[in-house]
């Protein structure tokens, strides 16, 4: 076992410099870490969040892969915000289904040049109320729902991804 506890650290390039119209300190909000570990004989990666709840996300099909994760997290984002807004809008809804379909080609992850992507191309967001409103009001708080639920907005506008990477020794 080695006992240097150097690390390397690479970051991408810095990015451009903000737009002069730009706000000059980032915006106000909650910053959520959730963190994720696996080991070279392992199939899946541990997935942890700050609260300590786990679970597992594998490639093998022993648990939902990562891209199911993400379909999962906008069902459960929709749903729920649903929920929230139809209560804001005093709207009854006694059951809110949300399903996604996303198409991606895993050829991408496997590197073939032939493949027309890594990640999705498209995804599909099925909604079912349940409710006896009528449609024009659920039809309002779908509206409200594109706009305030948070990961159809990150997966929809798209975020920046700064990648830090810090290099640790190897174990004898």
């Amino acid at each position: 076992m080695t006992s240097d506890s150097s690390s390397l650290t690479t970051t991408r390039p810095a990015a451009p410099a903000p737009d002069a119209d730009a706000p000059a300190t980032p915006a106000p909000g909650v910053q959520l870490t959730v963190s994720a570990t696996t080991v070279a004989t392992s199939p899946a990666a541990e997935v942890r969040s700050p609260a300590g709840s786990r679970w597992s996300l594998a490639a093998n099909g022993s648990a939902p892969s990562p891209m199911e994760a993400l379909l999962g997290a906008l069902a459960a984002c929709q749903v729920l915000t649903y929920q929230h807004w139809a209560a804001r809008l005093g709207l009854a809804l006694e059951e809110c289904q949300a399903t996604v379909h996303g198409r991606f080609d895993p050829r991408g992850f496997q590197g073939d040049p032939a493949a027309s992507g890594v990640g999705f191309s498209d995804l599909r967001v099925i909604v079912h109320l349940r409710g006896p409103e009528p449609a024009e009001r659920y039809q309002a708080l779908a509206d409200e729902v594109d706009r305030h639920c948070p990961v159809h907005d990150t997966l929809g506008h798209g975020v920046p991804i700064d990648r830090v990477l810090e290099v640790r020794p190897g174990r004898d």
